[in-house]
């Protein structure tokens, strides 16, 4: 709004200086323009004159507005509530009772058939060459030499000692060992039963209890010219709204049930025990003692001579040889055969059990709920508006004065505007 209005200001000093400077109002410038005399220099002067500017107001005006009140009702809604039933059933069903069962399979075996076929083998066959050649030898020369050594001589000499044997002793004592057998039992034990229980609980919301009100407009520039505008005022209220939840509720239910339990109990049993005695047993034994002698052998001493001596000698050759042999080829031929297999079959069986099912039943029950409704009414309120108005203001401008050369200042004319 401010923008504007130095605008609007800035436009009428503009216009009021451009008619000021109109050349046709002072009946022409300068040298000869218009048929005027003599030539002119411009000078300025500033004159007071009045300027509408406009400027923005607040006024006070009646309008039509729309405005809510809260009523609180009743209303009647049905609720759900679970009743739970215990009901027995029968029901089938199948058990699978093995049975004992012959039957006659066949299968096959591959049974080894053996058979003779000629096969062509090479051997090599060693052959006997003689040949002759000179080798050196050592020719032993035997000396007979006396020399003494020491013998240990054998003898055998009867002893007597003492050793511990184990006599077995076999005795029947009384042991007690203890089996678990297995006796019925009815127990009575307790489980969890869940079952539904209607609450009611309260949550809360946010609720938009606004109104629609009307807004008065104006043009600046026209004061005349006005329009309405119905815009929606929001009012944010909080409330606890009640409501109904099925909240689960555990409780604990006795039943019996039937058990095996396994009792210790102790027996006696007559168990040979074989116990070993420790005795001493006197007995005879031979022992072989070597005694030292000392006796003179003559040892024949060999001394060897290195000689050059022919010699024949044998080799013995291998020259390959084609040869055919009968060999046994076995072959493994299919044979079919039975035989009697045992197995056992399941065969299915019908029974009947009963069992118990908690069942839950739903109940209506009407209940009777408060509720707040928003009523709209029409009222009349003082609102401010703005408007904006032309208003005169007395502002000092520039104006032109001519002065003409050597005649002295002469004004211009005035342009009325």
């Amino acid at each position: 709004m401010l923008r504007n209005s130095r605008i609007a200001s800035l436009t009428a000093t503009i216009a009021l200086i451009v008619s000021q400077l109109t050349p046709a109002a002072y009946g022409g410038w300068g040298c000869g323009w218009g048929g005027g005399v003599g030539c002119y220099a411009p000078c300025y002067e500033m004159v007071e004159t009045t300027v509408y500017v406009p400027r923005t107001f607040t006024e006070t005006r009646r309008i039509q507005a729309v405005e809510y009140r809260h009523e609180t009702r009743e209303e009647t809604v049905n609720v759900h509530r679970c009743i739970p039933e215990v009901k027995t059933y029968t029901r089938e069903y199948t058990v699978m009772v093995p049975r004992l069962a012959t039957k006659t399979v066949t299968y096959h075996v591959k049974v080894p058939v053996f058979r003779t076929i000629e096969q062509e083998y090479t051997v090599l066959v060693p052959h006997r060459e003689e040949r002759t050649a000179e080798r050196v030898v050592c020719r032993p020369v035997v000396t007979e030499v006396e020399r003494p050594y020491t013998a240990l001589v054998p003898h055998q000499e009867q002893r007597q000692g003492e050793r511990v044997v184990c006599r077995p002793v076999v005795n029947e004592v009384e042991r007690h060992y203890t089996v678990l057998v297995p006796h019925q039992e009815v127990r009575q034990g307790h489980r969890t039963v869940c079952k539904y229980v209607p609450e009611t609980v309260t949550r809360h919301v946010c609720r938009d209890a606004g109104h629609w009100a009307t807004v008065n407009y104006a043009n600046p520039c026209n004061p005349c010219c006005t329009w309405s505008h119905c815009v929606w005022v929001p009012n944010i209220v909080h409330e606890e709204v009640p409501y109904t939840v099925m909240r689960p509720q555990v409780s604990t239910v006795p039943y019996e049930y039937t058990v095996t339990v396994c009792r210790p109990e102790t027996r006696v049993a007559r168990v040979p025990v074989t116990s070993y005695v420790h005795e001493r047993v006197p007995y005879e034994y031979t022992v072989t003692v070597c005694r030292p002698e000392t006796r003179v052998a003559r040892v024949p001493v060999t001394s060897y001579v290195h000689e050059r001596v022919p010699y024949t000698y044998t080799i013995v050759v291998c020259r390959p040889e084609t040869r055919t042999r009968p060999v046994r080829v076995c072959d493994y031929v299919t044979e079919e055969r039975t035989r009697e297999v045992h197995y056992t079959v399941c065969e299915p069986q019908t029974r009947t059990a009963t069992y118990d099912v908690c069942e839950y039943r739903t109940v209506v029950e009407p209940r009777t709920r408060t509720y707040t409704v928003c009523i709209p009414y029409t009222v009349e309120k003082e609102v401010p508006v703005t408007v904006c108005r032309l208003v005169p203001e007395k502002r000092m401008v520039p104006r032109p004065v001519y002065v003409h050369h050597g005649c002295g200042p002469v004004a211009a004319a005035e342009h009325a505007h």
